[in-house]
């Protein structure tokens, strides 16, 4: 395949499942020759080498990709909903994705874990493999706890009390989170792919899920389904398709069976003081996010919880696009042997990270005005609404960067302590201000709380080597030049109150920020990237383009040098 020719998207996945498949069952016969051989099975080469890199540019992709679907997904799917049912059944929807994420706690910071102990080379693959089962144990364990709580709730019809839910509010609360610790167990057993630096396997996984989710719901939401049917078959889908996974995973009996069985109490016990402060994390994040829907059903009713449900998917969708860096960090830190290499993995993503965010904060702040009356056919009241959601997105894209590194240089308190505190402010001003500042107000203190994740950021940068101003001030220094002419072309175009000229200021301002991001990775990729190599070329020809797209305002991509 030449670099001129390009395989469309879904040609790629196949063919990476195939070739993991494939993999997978040529250690099968290995398992079968010897018993060291087992284990290798489950851990492989899982040290992930300077290719990551290239599985950034891969994740980016994926992770747009994703990003573009639950975009479509929510733009085409929330008038459907509001027409088909009311404000309060929305809210009831909205109520149940907010289970879904609260779900996170109960994974007890496993995935995580997980994958820093198979990508770390410095413990045994015995050992590997015996982390690998405590940990799912961990996970059915405390799922199962947490389930059956939810379930004994609903038989007493206490969240249709305490959240002012429409009828049948009950069992859409129990069944999302079932689905979910379902699709969280996957997730777990798949978390092999992730370690041996393949995360954009899963991402692709889950993006062909999203499509398939996506035409399921209209389907169902035309036959006037419910919001019970809806869920579900939402939920559901997304699912399936990391089943496909599983063997790229090498999931087989020979192999996992034995550790499993051989789990004693003490091991599951240890997973849970290991997750503790990523526990804690979890409960942090969803605290300051999902959780205040919640907050505000009880406080006022699930109608104003569905307003913000919209606002916070327009700013996850900004802190998203940090996400498609920071999780491939994680396995990337933990495997690197020198502060040396952690500073420059760690670069590598937060530049990434800084542009990406800073971008979408941009358009987010002149734009979102406009994206609402297009979407919804009103406008939003205050002036200011669209700059408080960029804001609280960049806020959450902070809290995710130091969140990685920390755990990734398995030093999780610092990242912990910062977002729990912060978390308790946020809920604690929500608490006493709503009924004042109304969901402005929870904009602008959840936006504030990223300041409390400084003390972890100064701690990561003494532990790469650094100094603070080097580690996460110096990126954001290099992007203001690109970030003026982003703003500047923004206002212009916002000014203009021109259609046209604002989706051409947002492809400009995406051209810009994809040069700044693969400027020198691709070119690095490029140079490296004989004819023999494994890794196709679509990189120089990316490159290419961009330069054709943006000449003149920076010098030419595809010809820059490597770090």
């Amino acid at each position: 395949m030449t670099a001129t020719t390009l395989p469309p998207w879904d040609v790629i996945v196949k063919l990476q499942i195939t070739e993991a498949i494939s993999s997978s069952f040529g250690k099968i016969e290995q398992m079968r020759e010897s018993r060291v051989g087992g284990v290798s099975a489950i851990s492989g080469s899982l040290e992930v080498t300077d290719r990551h890199g290239h599985e950034l540019f891969l994740n980016h992709v994926w992770e747009s990709l994703n990003t573009a679907a639950k975009i479509l997904f929510f733009v085409v799917v929330t008038p459907l909903m509001l027409a088909s049912w009311d404000k309060e059944r929305f809210g009831l929807f909205a109520l149940a994705n907010s289970s879904v994420a609260l779900m996170v706690v109960f994974d007890l910071g496993l995935r995580a874990l997980t994958r820093v102990a198979l990508s770390n080379n410095s413990i045994t693959q015995e050992e590997k493999v015996r982390r690998y089962a405590a940990n799912i144990a961990a996970f059915v364990l405390a799922s199962t706890s947490a389930l059956s709580l939810i379930f004994l709730l609903a038989l007493n019809g206490c969240w249709g009390r305490w959240l002012h839910l429409p009828v049948g509010g009950d069992f859409v609360m129990v069944a999302a989170p079932a689905i979910a610790a379902c699709t969280m167990l996957l997730q777990l057993l798949v978390e092999p792919v992730a370690a041996e630096g393949f995360l954009s396997r899963i991402k692709a996984n889950l993006f062909v899920g999203n499509l398939i989710a996506f035409g399921i719901v209209l389907a169902a939401l035309r036959i006037g389904a419910s919001v019970a049917v809806v869920t579900v078959l939402y939920l559901g889908t997304l699912a399936l398709p990391l089943l496909f996974l599983l063997p790229a995973a090498h999931v087989q009996t020979g192999i996992f069976g034995r550790p499993m069985t051989g789990l004693k109490l003490e091991d599951i016990l240890s997973a849970f003081r290991l997750g503790s402060w990523n526990n804690v994390l979890n409960l942090a994040w969803l605290l300051q996010g999902y959780g205040l829907l919640f907050l505000i059903s009880i406080l006022i009713d699930p109608v104003q919880a569905g307003i913000f449900f919209l606002y916070l998917k327009l700013t996850e969708m900004l802190s998203v696009l940090g996400a498609s860096t920071t999780e491939p960090t994680i396995a990337a830190l933990a495997s690197a042997s020198t502060p040396e290499q952690r500073r420059r993995r760690f670069n590598a993503a937060y530049k990434s990270a800084v542009a990406l965010c800073l971008t979408g904060a941009v358009a987010y702040s002149f734009f979102c005005s406009d994206l609402l009356r297009l979407w919804l056919g009103r406008s939003f009241d205050n002036p200011f609404t669209g700059l408080l959601i960029a804001l609280f997105g960049l806020s959450a894209a902070f809290t995710r960067m130091v969140t990685a590194a920390c755990v990734g240089l398995g030093r999780p308190r610092p990242a912990a302590v910062g977002a729990l505190a912060g978390a308790l402010v946020t809920i604690a001003g929500v608490s006493a201000f709503y009924h004042r500042g109304g969901t402005e107000g929870v904009l602008l203190i959840g936006a504030g709380s990223g300041i409390f994740l400084v003390p972890a950021a100064i701690a990561i940068a003494r532990t790469m080597g650094g100094g603070f101003l080097t580690i996460w001030i110096k990126p954001v220094k290099e992007f203001v030049p690109s970030l003026f002419v982003i703003t500047t072309l923004s206002w212009l175009a916002a000014y203009s109150a021109n259609l046209f000229a604002m989706a051409l200021a947002v492809l400009t301002c995406a051209l810009i920020c994809l040069r700044h991001i693969f400027r020198q990775p691709l070119s690095r990729l490029g140079k490296g990237n004989g004819p023999d190599s494994s890794w196709p070329r679509y990189d120089m020809l990316l490159a290419q383009g961009i330069d054709y797209a943006c000449v003149g305002s920076h010098p030419s991509f595809s010809q820059t040098r490597s770090i």
